[in-house]
């Protein structure tokens, strides 16, 4: 019997995007092919993602990620609030009213969200001896949700998820990557930590965590109720935007910008423990720069040799945020 090919696109370098690969990938095995190849493919918030995507698997899936209108596009699971891009895709989603294509804002987590749709709308029970996945899944809604006792919880980044974490938002490696996945819910967050090919990683990567929470508190700058950090000059990508409320626990919006040679990077959040919640819905301000995110945590990608735009949109949200 010929093997299918299942190809997952999911939110690259983000434990919420992994975890939902995985879970449809297992899901995917347990229902329709034992045998299924699996390439999973991570993707990046570039202008137009899906044009030069390889449509060449038997099946194709999308998970944690913006919807695509391809008719190759078998399955989707979404709860981005920026999923439609243009927001005209809303309608074709609408009127398609396929079977396979799932989306809810409200949703926390794609990966918790999935597992309920799995569960109660494709009738698929995740048989979880060891609550490997229970342990996964809670995780990634954790993390996705930014549900933390405290900036201090994240920033110090204890527990192995954590450390499986910044490996996965570090990661550039495809094939490191698609062996983690294939991982994921099978055996214990410990155990993914304790693999080769994270585990001699992970201490550069926690020492680098803690240089830029330093970096951050040196270039953190407050605008009333908004901070800001440009870490631009500093080589950093991966960082922790909550060491930003750590530093200034009063403020209510973060703004922060990292670059390398691929662009920039803009990140937005509004402090899950201000004082005060902001009113303002930050995945639209993301989105009218091409980024998008979540009511309260969004994000922007700049292409190479815009450093001086990137900085203009930083100080446009900013101001944004303080009126």
């Amino acid at each position: 019997m010929p093997r299918n090919l299942l190809r997952v696109f999911f939110h690259d370098r983000c434990f919420d995007g992994a975890t939902t690969a995985a879970l449809f990938g297992h899901f995917f095995r347990s229902t329709q092919d034992p045998n299924a190849e699996i390439d999973y493919w991570g993707m990046t918030h570039a202008h137009e993602p899906f044009a030069d995507v390889p449509w060449d698997a038997d099946v194709n899936a999308c998970v944690d990620f913006r919807f695509c209108a391809d008719p190759r596009m078998h399955w989707w699971f979404d709860h981005h609030q920026s999923a439609f891009q243009p927001s005209s895709l809303r309608g074709v989603f609408d009127e398609a009213k396929s079977e396979t294509h799932f989306y809810d804002p409200a949703a926390r987590s794609c990966a918790l969200f999935t597992h309920e749709v799995m569960k109660q709308k494709l009738g698929f029970t995740l048989e979880d001896p060891n609550g490997h996945w229970k342990d996964l899944l809670t995780w990634a809604d954790r993390i996705d949700g930014a549900v933390f006792e405290s900036a201090q919880e994240i920033v110090e980044l204890k527990n192995p998820a954590f450390h499986l974490m910044i490996w996965l938002r570090s990661n550039r490696d495809p094939e490191k990557m698609s062996r983690t996945i294939e991982k994921m819910g099978r055996v214990s967050i410990a155990e993914l930590v304790a693999l080769p090919w994270i585990a001699k990683d992970v201490p550069a990567l926690l020492e680098a965590h803690q240089h830029s929470v330093e970096l951050i508190r040196k270039r953190l700058k407050r605008f009333g109720p908004v901070v800001a950090y440009d870490l631009a000059e500093d080589e950093i990508e991966a960082h922790s935007g909550f060491a930003a409320y750590m530093h200034e626990p009063s403020a209510t919006y973060s703004v922060g910008l990292v670059h390398s040679d691929k662009g920039a990077g803009i990140s937005v959040g509004c402090n899950p423990w201000a004082p005060v919640v902001g009113p303002k819905n930050i995945a639209s301000i993301c989105e009218h720069y091409g980024g998008g995110g979540h009511p309260n945590v969004g994000g922007i990608a700049v292409a190479a040799g815009q450093l001086d735009r990137a900085r203009e949109i930083v100080a446009e949200i900013v101001e944004t945020l303080r009126e």
